[in-house]
């Protein structure tokens, strides 16, 4: 009677193991898949928004300033698919205007490009850039974005607090 049960539970076991769907039910993972496209990519942002020097984001208080400008991106992953790299060329022109007329207006311009490894091809990649503003004597920082669809866009725009003497920054 016990081989009877025992060969009987050895059955069915195999039987249960034998019926499990064998379709994968979480994300899997491949190094064959890329989720940047290797496709060079070129292109254009026109970007506005309001800051206030000193705070974070949108919130705060004193003058505010609106931002009205342009970037450009171009990109490409290059090298051997082992160490892959971007190559990053942003140019960003743009227009500080301050809520008061006793504050000066200002300008930034800049075109840059960087060499970034490229640890994995999914997710979110972020590049910050500073631009001096000379008129007004602060820092802009302005937080690009580039997603896993190729798409290209501001994440952030903050200001450092004025300086009391145009011409200098209280971050430098």
């Amino acid at each position: 009677m016990k081989r009877v049960l025992f060969a009987f539970v050895i059955v069915i076991a195999a039987f249960a193991v034998g019926c499990q769907d064998s379709i994968t039910t979480g994300p899997v993972a491949s190094s064959n898949t890329q989720v940047l496209d290797n496709t060079p990519v070129n292109q254009i942002l026109n970007f506005k928004g309001v800051v206030i020097p000193g705070s974070t984001e949108t919130g705060g208080s004193g003058p505010s300033f609106n931002v009205t400008g342009q970037a450009f991106i171009a990109y490409s992953i290059v090298g051997p698919e082992s160490d892959p790299t971007i190559n990053f060329s942003i140019g960003t022109d743009a227009t500080i205007t301050p809520n008061s007329q006793l504050l000066p207006s200002g300008t930034i311009g800049n075109n840059s490009q960087y060499e970034i490894p490229l640890a994995s091809k999914v997710g979110v990649i972020y590049i910050q850039r500073d631009y001096f503003v000379e008129e007004i004597g602060t820092k802009l920082h302005i937080m690009f974005a580039v997603a896993e669809d190729n798409t290209f866009s501001v994440a952030s725009m903050t200001m450092d607090l004025i300086s009391a003497k145009p011409g200098t920054s209280r971050t430098e």
